[in-house]
């Protein structure tokens, strides 16, 4: 087929931008968290699965992405962003815990001096993009994109209070049913 390669560029980075924004948005309506943008998240989302479907593409894909994320690791790990990331990663840990702690009596973490947790979740689904768009670029089986996958929604069901909104979590479960059925036509060779 001419067009294999782009078509399984553009399917990677369609399934990996729905199974990352969809996740995260699990995780902000489930546990109410408070963001400046969804549309900021979603960006990172989209960025983060274009790139990588991008680079899945090439020979040495993995090299060009390795590059991307160090670049964008210097860049977060600056000192007024790494504290930045700190506070937030606090606020949304205790957030999570506050919830926890009335429902089962679980500890407090402390809580941070930021409101909003834009940039942890950027984080949660810029991995998860990735490695759902490497599984799909490379033809590896779906384990660990779905356990990816399901750590932004296992952090919305262990308490039955924190139900995430039914649009992300059918977005979430969705792609996860596509790329757990698509398994084995991904997996099979042509050539």
């Amino acid at each position: 087929m001419k067009h294999e390669k782009s078509l399984n560029c553009l399917a990677a980075a369609l399934m990996a931008f729905c199974i990352a924004f969809s996740g995260v948005g699990c995780m902000v309506t489930g546990l109410k968290l408070q963001v400046s943008s969804m549309w900021t998240l979603a960006v990172a989302c989209a960025a983060a699965a274009a790139v990588s479907a991008l680079c899945g593409r090439f020979a040495y894909g993995g090299w060009a992405l390795a590059a991307v994320s160090g670049l964008g690791g210097f860049l977060l790990l600056k000192p007024e962003r790494a504290a930045l990331l700190w506070d937030q990663t606090l606020a949304m840990l205790h957030r999570m815990t506050a919830l926890w702690n009335f429902a089962y009596g679980w500890p407090l973490v402390p809580m941070g001096s930021q409101q909003t947790v834009d940039l942890p979740l950027m984080l949660i689904g810029t991995l998860v993009a990735v490695i759902t768009a490497g599984t799909v670029c490379r033809q590896k089986r779906a384990f660990g994109a779905v356990a990816a996958a399901l750590i932004p929604l296992a952090s919305c069901l262990v308490v039955t209070d924190t139900a995430p909104d039914t649009g992300y979590l059918f977005g979430l479960l969705l792609g996860l049913a596509v790329l757990m059925l698509s398994n084995s036509v991904r997996r099979f060779d042509l050539g």
